[in-house]
């Protein structure tokens, strides 16, 4: 995390098909607060193992988010939440 930017490092499996078909830049946001941020910059995913960065531009400071991910098979959303108090 730097001053401008938060970033995720992550890795995905299936062994049901492909991952090509997961779009980053439209099924994860971030929540801080009441604002819902898109990713700045995700991983092009592809195959049965994949993974990277997403990349989320911040303008203020925060201690609560939310790393939100929708619409993956199984699943309608999954939250990841933490707290940097």
């Amino acid at each position: 995390m730097t001053a401008d930017q938060i970033s995720f490092n992550i890795s995905l499996n299936t062994h049901s098909g492909s991952l090509a078909s997961v779009d980053l830049k439209r099924q994860v946001r971030l929540k801080i607060g009441d604002a819902v941020l898109e990713p700045s910059e995700v991983p092009e995913l592809s195959g049965h193992h994949s993974g990277g960065t997403i990349v989320f531009r911040i303008e203020r400071s925060f201690n609560d988010f939310e790393l939100i991910v929708s619409n993956v098979p199984d699943k309608l959303e999954r939250e990841f939440k933490w707290s940097r108090k």
